[in-house]
This record gives structure tokens, sequence and C-alpha cells, in this order.
């Protein structure tokens, strides 16, 4: 019994080897891959900017009755869509350090509603503000906290295509003797499938016709680097909600 213990012990220890051989090549070549497309994005963003100024003066030469002047413009949208893209690349390949500070996040989720309603699906969406008073500030880089929230905002926006109701809520909890702040961000959309709600953190993966299937991966990656969370609750054709936990600033 003892020898079989340890010829068992053997097979485990080499299968454990190989799986963790296969684990560093996999890295090593997510990193070549990750360096290519750094790279690849920086020769991009260029012509893409001297594109996007070309369009915006030659628009300008055109009146509002001229159907020129509205092909300009879908093309200056699609050039800002190739930018956001490059970007996402960017980011995810090689995140900028944060910068935190102590901050009010009622405060961010107030100014980052306002710039996601512009957004031209948020006409038919009603709002719903649920923010608890009196929350203990949390150390965190405000760009990329509003970053976060905004790309979930709009992701619920665009998955309430014929209208609903945006529900943005705060709280303060409490878990494994740490407090949190909370913040959930709640849609009446049709819902994520069962099959697919444990990929939507994964890189790359997108059910968007023009997605790139980072923006969740990067929230995730951001609210973890703060020492938060991220997840999600969803009922097909139920809605979605959206939650993140901030640690609370100074907790001894």
């Amino acid at each position: 019994s003892f020898d079989s213990m340890v010829d068992k012990l053997d097979t485990a220890k080499r299968e454990l080897e190989q799986y963790h051989f296969q684990q560093m090549e996999r890295a090593d070549r997510l990193a070549s891959v990750g360096e290519m497309a750094a790279g690849i994005a920086h020769e991009i963003k260029n012509p893409l900017a001297g594109i996007a100024a070309a369009m915006s003066i030659i628009r300008q030469d055109f009146t509002d009755e001229d159907p020129r002047k509205e092909i300009i413009g879908e093309v200056i949208e699609q050039v800002n869509r190739l930018d956001k893209t490059v970007n996402d690349l960017l980011f995810f390949g090689k995140p900028a350090p944060p910068e935190p500070a102590c901050v009010e996040v009622n405060d961010i989720l107030r100014r980052t509603l306002v710039f996601a309603l512009q957004h031209r699906g948020g006409k038919n969406i009603e709002r719903k503000l649920e923010l608890a008073e009196g929350l203990p500030p949390v150390y965190v880089d405000p760009k990329q906290v509003q970053q976060v929230f905004l790309n979930l905002i709009l992701n619920a926006i665009q998955a309430m295509q014929e209208g609903g109701v945006l529900t943005v809520g705060s709280s303060l909890a409490e878990s494994g003797g740490e407090r949190f702040v909370r913040i959930t961000i709640a849609d009446t959309g049709p819902g994520i499938p069962k099959q697919i709600i444990g990929k939507i953190f994964t890189p790359f993966f997108t059910t968007k016709a023009q997605g790139t299937g980072l923006g969740l991966a990067i929230c995730q990656k951001l609210i973890t680097q703060h020492g938060g969370r991220i997840s999600v609750t969803s009922e097909d054709g139920g809605g979605t909600i959206f939650s993140v936990d901030l640690p609370v600033a100074g907790v001894s």
C-alpha cells in the first residue's frame, strides 16, 4: 500500500510539473501576443488621429442639409470606435498604475451617470438613483473607477434597446470583517443567458457585433488592483445586476 501511494504521488508530481510547464508556455505566448498587439496599436493610433482630424475639417465644408455631411459623421464615428478598440488593447496589455485618493463614491456615480445618459441610447431609459448618504470614502483612482462605472452603465443602456429602467445604487456592506462600499448597476434588459454568464469577464469574449470583448475584462482588472471585487447576477429575460465592492479607506 505504501509503495502504491508513493507511485501515485510520483505520478501526481509529474502531472503537476507538466501542467505547470504548459501554463508557463501559455503565459509566455500571451506575453508575446500582448507585446505585438501593443506595437500594432501604437502604429494604428497616429493614422487614426490624422483621419479623424481630416474628416472633421472636411465636414465643416458641408451644410446640414448636405447628405455627405452625415456620411462624414459616420466615418468619424467609426474612427472613434477603432480608436477606443486600440486604447482598450493598449490598456489591457499594460494598464496604467493607479493614482489613488480618498473619494466619495456617490460623487463619482452622479458625474458618470450624467455623462453616460448623453449616449444616444439613453433617451428612452428611466433613471433611478438609490444612493446611501453618509458613506465612508474609498481610497481609489477616481479616473479608473469612473471608467469602470461608465462601462457598466453604458452596457446596461445598450442592453435596453427598447427602453427600460436603469438603477444605480450604493450602500455599505461587510464581508469577512472588512467594510466595503457596494455599488450596484441594474438594468431591466433581457438578461444574460446562463451558458455565457461565466465567460463575460474573459478577455476578447463578446456577444456584440462591434465589441472587442475587453471592456468587462478591464473592469475586473481595475477593481481587483484596487483591492475590490466585481460580480454579476442575471436571469435570462429578467435583467442584470453588476455589483462592485470597494474597500473603505482607512479601515484598521
